[in-house]
């Protein structure tokens, strides 16, 4: 019997991974966007059609945009969700650019100007490309009609600053004619389908938990929401945390005949569920810890997601639950030997039981202690879960025993839970060291002298908070975070509203002394961990100067860091990064750490 071998950090260029399936009219064939022809430019997509029965994916053409999404037709015809950018005026060649709206910049998409994603209709024989919304109006989420002749659009327009609330359109694909269903309404929409002639929308008003809230299911009548699921308490998309994804966009729900099919994160995974509009709700997925992404189609369901400790795979979904189709990363997968994430509960001193986890080192021997990680997810409204997380993995091969654990702000357990708005640093701060007080009495493989602390976005928001009020850890590397909130607000592609929202209402414009409590930033002189500081160049979610104030106000102070900045980056580096930049990103967090921890 061959030995089983450990993880390594470059394993990852051995992944496969799967983007988001999207069934055919027939439910026969597979229709997909691929970027597997090189020798294309980079602003055009070429389109694939794979038959179910088997037999190599065929070419149907190349479409001059890049597209996000797309809805194949019962004529042949292809619906497309595509990126469109306006000629800019650049007069004499200026070395300049112009903006006049917010955000001028995404994550992802750095300068982005009045760029906006567009619908059209793509015919792959005549090649004939035809736009069908209007230059201001940026689409969120489409849905076809059971005949295919409409589509339900949600959708926001504007010229200077984007709205939060945004609105649900009727589309007729023949006519182009576009009728608004919500006028009046000010909700934020999440997706909006058919099921029996009605109109079925997911949507919040914000109101009451902010941005975050969940989403509830309305009949859309009349420019009147009905609410369906008054005591549904849910959140309708995938929060499992994760490093081993590509493609895969969010996806709210999909409406099938007499129901809707959605993806929902509950405790400590994410399923596809099944509500039948009239109280009954179930999950169709018992078996997977992470449904990333599916389609339907007369009642038939094809999920990719991940199960156990295998990676993403494709699933058909059925009443007995799911069954797997592909085995792309079976064979690699099984040469290693794993640590298995255990779960366990602790109280956090309110009576509130919060989910965590432990990873103890491959090979780990009894009675050893060893040096630890803990690792926090971003978000805040994320949950973490027991699925393949591959740094975690490495970690664990490497000697070291990981820790990590679902705070409140988190996903998985309703609106109240996730509520952490205006108490950053208390609620969630308190919630973790009730986990690292009980890891360190009752794990006894833990050594208390050797803890790390890590995390990215939110994550590294929280440690540069937690340094900053506990010298508990031996050294730190703070991924993509936030220190001050006050210069998050002008410079996030969603910090002047994000910023405000989370912090109770009140940003830096009204509140300046509340935003400046909430950053780290504010007690930076109480530092003395080791940091390391992980930022990518075109990270726009959390810019790069959040690292840089942190950074340079530890090296006047004296303490011992370290900055690590990845050029052509941007917030996704350790989701979605260039290979060779994921692999350095781990190498220097892990560098840090051992010289820290293992000396």
């Amino acid at each position: 019997m061959t030995e089983k071998k450990t993880v390594q950090f470059d394993d990852l260029l051995h992944f496969k991974f799967l983007s988001c399936p999207r069934l055919s009219p027939d439910g026969k064939a597979l229709v997909f966007a691929s970027k597997r022809d090189a020798s294309l430019e980079k602003d055009v997509t070429a389109l694939y059609r794979l038959e179910l029965g088997g037999g190599e994916a065929r070419r149907l053409g190349v479409v001059p945009l890049p597209v996000n999404e797309l809805w194949p037709l019962a004529d042949g015809r292809i619906l497309l969700s595509a990126v469109y950018t306006p000629e800019e005026p650049n007069p004499g060649n200026a070395q300049y650019k112009v903006y006049t709206q917010i955000p001028f910049w995404q994550n992802g998409k750095n300068f982005t100007g009045q760029r906006r994603s567009a619908l059209a209709l793509w015919d792959p024989r005549s090649g004939e490309f035809r736009r069908l919304t209007p230059d201001r109006m940026d689409v969120l989420d489409c849905t076809l009609s059971p005949s295919g002749g409409a589509a339900l659009l949600v959708a926001e327009e504007y010229e200077k600053v984007k709205p939060l609330c945004n609105h649900v359109w009727r589309l007729d694909l023949k006519s182009g004619a576009m009728d608004c269903l919500s006028e009046g309404l000010e909700y934020s929409f999440k997706t909006a389908g058919w099921s029996g002639g009605r109109v079925i929308v997911l949507a919040s008003d914000m109101k009451r938990y902010g941005m975050n809230e969940n989403a509830l299911v309305f009949e859309l009548k009349d420019k009147k929401l009905t609410c369906l699921t008054p005591d549904l308490d849910t959140s309708f998309h995938n929060s499992m945390v994760g490093d081993c994804r590509y493609g895969v966009e969010t996806q709210y729900g999909l409406i099938d005949g007499d129901g809707l099919y959605y993806i929902s994160t509950q405790g400590t995974s994410s399923q596809i569920h099944f509500n039948d509009l009239n109280g009954h709700d179930r999950s169709l997925t018992p078996g997977l810890l992470s449904a990333d992404c599916f389609d339907v189609r007369g009642g038939r369901v094809l999920a990719v997601g991940f199960r156990g400790l295998q990676l993403q795979e494709l699933y058909a979904v059925g009443n007995d639950g799911e069954t797997q189709l592909t085995h792309h990363n079976d064979s690699f997968m099984a040469q290693f030997q794993l640590s298995q994430p255990e779960h366990y509960t602790v109280d956090n001193g309110e009576g509130l039981t919060i989910d965590c986890w432990y990873m103890k080192p491959v090979g780990a021997e009894p009675g050893k202690k060893y040096p630890t990680i803990f690792d926090i997810h971003g978000g805040p409204k994320a949950t973490y879960g027991a699925l393949y997380f591959h740094e975690a993995q490495c970690w664990a091969a490497l000697g070291y025993s990981v820790i990590f654990c679902n705070p409140r702000g988190g996903d998985g357990r309703g609106n109240e839970f996730a509520d952490i708005r205006g108490s950053y640093g208390v609620k969630d701060y308190q919630d973790f060291n009730a986990m690292l007080d009980w890891a360190v009495a009752h794990l006894d493989f833990i050594d208390a002298e050797r803890l790390g602390v890590t995390g990215g976005s939110y994550g590294g928001y929280m440690t540069n908070w937690m340094i900053s009020h506990s010298d508990r850890f031996k050294c730190a590397a703070s991924q993509r975070g936030i220190c001050n909130w006050i210069s998050f607000d002008g410079v996030s592609d969603i910090g002047w509203y994000f910023g405000t929202d989370q912090q109770g209402g009140s940003g830096p414009l009204t509140d300046l002394e509340g935003a400046w409590n909430a950053s780290p930033l504010k007690y930076v002189g109480n530092v003395k961990t080791p940091t390391l500081f992980i930022h990518s160049e075109e990270d726009r979610r959390c810019p790069d100067e959040q690292a840089f104030q942190f950074y340079t106000a530890l090296q006047v102070l004296g303490v011992e860091t370290r900055l690590c900045y990845f050029l052509g980056e941007n917030h996704e580096l350790s989701r979605s990064g260039k290979p060779r930049s994921r692999l350095a990103r781990l190498r220097e967090i892990t560098g840090w750490m051992d010289r820290f921890l293992k000396k």
